[in-house]
């Protein structure tokens, strides 16, 4: 199945994991569970669009991207590896450098830790996110693996973007083995108990997620496709 018919099949409210980091043996067999349970788009970590064309072979439904993730002390990569990747990710070790990542034009995602509280963002770093078109990546194992600490700092930074409604929203699994692959639909439960909000409210977080994508690649002009989005 083409990239192009892919993409016709997905909802807006797509199921979307934008952190597969599983070493190279394991990812195929990885990526077909999560084809199985319902995934649409999976972004793997660090692999090239050329790369991620052969593991797409043989998936059904899910579409695989391409992910450049680095540190904040990574930066002078991207220019050079721009090309060969769908979407770019940077990890800020604080504050302080979230400020200078937030005004990357080559930057799509802003991804942050919870087991790292000194680079969570504040309200208003949260609003120049969204102002400059980036994206707010968590990455969710800490607080999947029970720890009341990590569940606490997920629960305050998802209740700081309520009044936020212009930024993107990732819930990352940061999948780095078959056996932490959960099913969608329990992560999205997941985030709903932690937090004690609505259903409606996290749904209301999942239906910008396929269109940031495709702006994000349109912008570099990474692939020469078009993208048709489906009503819910």
């Amino acid at each position: 199945m083409s990239t192009d018919t892919k993409l016709r099949r997905i909802s807006i409210r797509a199921f979307v994991e934008l952190h597969v980091d599983v070493q190279e043996s394991n990812l195929p067999k990885t990526l077909s569970v999560m084809d199985e349970l319902g995934y649409d788009i999976a972004a793997l970590v660090n692999k090239t669009i050329r790369e991620v064309a052969e593991l797409q072979v043989g998936l059904r439904n899910m579409l695989l991207l391409s992910k450049l993730y680095v540190s904040s002390r990574e930066l002078r990569k991207i220019p050079r590896l721009l090309a060969k990747f769908d979407i770019v990710s940077v990890c800020p070790e604080d504050r302080f450098v979230l400020n200078k990542i937030v005004r990357l034009p080559e930057v799509d995602i802003v991804t942050v830790d919870l087991s790292n509280p000194r680079a969570l963002p504040s309200k208003s770093q949260l609003k120049v996110m969204a102002e400059e078109g980036k994206a707010l990546e968590i990455l969710l194992n800490k607080a999947l693996g029970g720890q009341y600490r990590y569940m606490k700092t997920l629960d305050i930074i998802v209740h700081q973007l309520q009044n936020i409604d212009s930024l993107v929203v990732f819930f990352s699994q940061n999948i780095k083995s078959i056996y932490e692959v959960k099913n969608p639909r329990d992560i999205v439960a997941f985030i709903e108990v932690v937090t004690e909000l609505e259903r409606d409210y996290v749904e209301k977080l999942r239906e910008h997620w396929l269109q940031f994508i495709v702006d994000s690649m349109y912008r570099r002009g990474i692939r020469n496709t078009t993208y048709y989005l489906m009503e819910p």
